[in-house]
């Protein structure tokens, strides 16, 4: 008899010390609530919950309750209202391992009726829990999943890669191919995530990842794109917002179409190209992906470049006409030289797909070149009866021509000669000029440079004395009295031996 009652207390202890949490979960499909319906829960026989109920919208509404491992769960419709058939339950385990599909209340009592299934103590996590353990997936290929039992231990578990992780999930891996690569949850209705990585399982590095309305599916399945690399590994990770579930995950593989130069079709914004000298850039603001913006004056043979505030835009530029022919493109900062005068137009995409995107970027143009002329030197001599003025440069880019001018004093100065230039060279050019009507005093010089649509730079002044005796210099100096080498510049009066002071600029 002793041993009989000790066989049954110790029934009763390992009964009782089996029992874990369990959970019931009711959804609504019309999203009004239950309207009125009751659901009760039994464990062998016993009610332990009774009565729950949905009071509005789809839910879910979770329930927990207490049930020994290998024990009979049984729940049913324990008060019927309006449209009992809209209402679903589902059964879960404490690790939310599902014990039964989401399925329609039917009506029953603690013993009978209703729908049943055996509790399960048991925590198992998927095989595929841990990144290093991910199953291996390829393109076209759909896999059936569940994320109930998954942890959040390992590495890269609970952190954001396009969007955050909130709830433990599992893990699949793919060969890239150089295909554009998609997965999708497209036929799960749950609000998944999925986060893509590539490296090893031991060093991760995020790709992105999406929540809602991917490029595979709308609503809440989640589903992700992007452009594989041949031979790298691609690790996916497939989480929910707020709970766990079962899934379906598919993969599909295209190849990338070619890449642009992209025609759009819609026009946004005008805008003149920049002029040296003028602001150093000109910007049309809140220009999208997919629209083309118009740029009057540019000058042929001018460098530009073009730029976004978006770092990966896609960048087309045409002439002539919105469709015309294609200067350059290419991902933004885009250099180009304009091949006419006249308009260009600036397409902007998100890619180098053509893609569009309806958010702001300013678009800039800037010029680059600034005067492009390596001057090595202008220089003078006397001759008997003129002066002879030469300069060189090291090479010249839109050069349009050179100017000398003359000065009597430093101050009022007079065009005596126009030499055309070479426009553009990469070799070491000559230049010449004669002063015929030179008068004896000191004579100055100085040379301008003019560029293509009339930007300018001054070289000089050179002095060259054209006195009938030439005398030795005694002293230089400046304004403030301050005594001076030869070598410094600015306004300097020089003293002669026979009592000349010349004011001289240099």
């Amino acid at each position: 008899m002793k041993k009989l009652l000790f066989l049954f207390i110790l029934l009763l202890s390992t009964a009782a010390f089996s029992q874990c949490t369990h959970y019931i979960r009711l959804t609504d499909i019309y999203g009004d609530g239950w309207t009125g319906n009751r659901v009760s829960v039994s464990v062998n026989g016993l009610t332990v919950l009774s009565n729950i109920t949905l009071t509005s919208g789809y839910g879910p509404v979770t329930y927990s309750f207490n049930a020994p491992n290998g024990a009979i769960i049984r729940v049913w419709r324990s008060i019927t209202g309006s449209w009992a058939a809209e209402c679903r339950t589902q059964v879960l385990t404490s690790s939310l391992v599902p014990l039964t599909g989401v399925i329609a209340t039917t009506t029953g009592g603690t013993s009978f009726g209703g729908t049943t299934c055996i509790a399960s103590c048991v925590t198992a996590a998927p095989a595929n829990d841990l990144v290093c353990n991910a199953i291996l997936i390829s393109c076209g290929q759909t896999v059936s999943g569940t994320t109930f039992g998954a942890t959040a231990s390992g590495y890269g578990e609970l952190g954001t890669c396009g969007v955050a992780q909130s709830y433990p999930g599992v893990w699949y891996k793919v060969t890239g191919n150089g295909q554009i690569m998609t997965a999708s949850l497209c036929a799960t209705a749950w609000d998944s995530k999925i986060s893509v990585f590539s490296g090893t399982c031991s060093s991760l590095t995020c790709i992105g990842g999406n929540d809602d309305a991917g490029p595979g599916c709308a609503g809440t399945s989640a589903s992700y794109s992007w452009t594989s690399v041949n031979a790298v590994t691609y690790w996916i990770l497939v989480h929910g917002y707020s709970s766990n579930s079962t899934f379906t995950l598919s993969l599909n593989c295209i190849m990338p179409p070619t890449p642009g130069p992209c025609i759009n079709s819609t026009a946004y914004g005008t805008q003149f190209m920049p002029v040296f000298q003028d602001a150093p850039y000109e910007t049309i603001y809140c220009q999208y992906a997919g629209e083309y913006s118009t740029w009057y004056n540019a000058i042929i043979n001018t460098p530009y470049v073009v730029t976004s505030t978006i770092p990966t835009d896609w960048i087309t530029i045409r002439r002539g006409t919105f469709n015309g022919p294609i200067i350059a493109f290419g991902t933004q900062p885009v250099n180009f030289t304009a091949p006419t005068t006249g308009t260009i137009f600036i397409h902007v995409n998100a890619n180098s797909y053509c893609a569009t995107q309806s958010s702001c970027r300013n678009v800039s143009v800037s010029r680059i070149s600034a005067l492009p002329v390596e001057l090595l030197y202008f220089d003078g001599e006397k001759k008997q009866s003129s002066n002879y003025l030469y300069w060189a440069t090291a090479s010249e880019y839109n050069s349009s021509h050179f100017v000398v001018e003359k000065s009597e004093d430093g101050y009022i100065w007079q065009q005596i000669g126009q030499l055309p230039s070479a426009i553009n060279s990469t070799q070491e050019l000559h230049y010449d000029l004669t002063d015929n009507d030179v008068s004896p005093i000191y004579n100055y010089y100085r040379l301008m440079q003019y560029d293509i649509d009339g930007a300018f730079k001054q070289y000089g002044p050179i002095a060259i004395n054209n006195k009938q005796n030439s005398y030795k210099i005694i002293k230089r100096i400046n304004l403030a009295g301050q005594e001076v080498n030869e070598s410094a510049t600015g306004i300097i009066i020089e003293i002669y031996e026979n009592g000349d002071i010349i004011k001289t600029v240099k």
